[in-house]
């Protein structure tokens, strides 16, 4: 008999029980490499969310808008009142009023306020009137007029709301009014 000369042991050789081991090794390997792929993948997008939610909060300004009394807080990517309006929507003509203006620049916490005219149509003893006025009530209106018509009679309410489209009111004052009121003579 010979001796093996060598001191390395045979390598064994797969038995004819598990043919799968190979295969089975492959699968696990590949299994692993993409696990780690997704989690590399979800770690990314996780860091590209974060990123583009920083940068638009350092890019977005919060402001508060009042538009006719009605407030709101918004965010706006934008750096004038002119540009929130826009982006909010609101458009304003030649007699709104707009504070402050729409070409100041704007940071955070800046206060807008809008103030919608509306065309207020007067016949005041017969006689016709156009005013155009930022308050929302006949009360509010006649004092932009310059005066209240106190003791006069009016066709509305004075705490009647007065719409966009504006408003038509007529007053008779006492001077003008065809019966006597307490205290005047004829």
């Amino acid at each position: 008999m010979q001796a093996n000369s060598s001191s390395t042991p045979p390598e064994p050789t797969p038995t004819p029980s598990d043919p799968t081991a190979p295969a089975a090794a492959g699968r696990f390997s590949r299994t692993l490499r993409s696990r780690w792929l997704l989690g590399g993948l979800v770690a990314l997008t996780a860091t590209a969310v974060a990123g583009t939610t920083v940068a638009y909060a350092s890019m977005s300004t919060t402001v508060d808008l009042s538009v006719d009394g009605e407030q709101r807080e918004v965010t706006a990517m934008a750096s004038t009142v002119g540009e929130v309006l826009e982006s909010e929507g609101v458009e304003v003509g030649p007699r709104d009023i707009v504070a402050p203006s729409p070409d100041e620049e704007i940071e955070e916490g800046t206060a807008i306020t809008v103030r919608y005219a509306r065309q207020l149509d007067l016949v005041v003893d017969g006689e016709e009137e156009t005013h155009w006025v930022t308050a929302t009530s006949v009360s509010d209106a006649l004092a932009q007029v310059g005066t209240d018509y106190r003791g006069s009679d009016l066709s509305t309410s004075r705490s009647m709301t007065i719409g966009r489209d504006g408003a038509s009111l007529r007053v008779v004052t006492p001077r003008s009014s065809p019966w006597p009121w307490p205290g005047r003579s004829r």
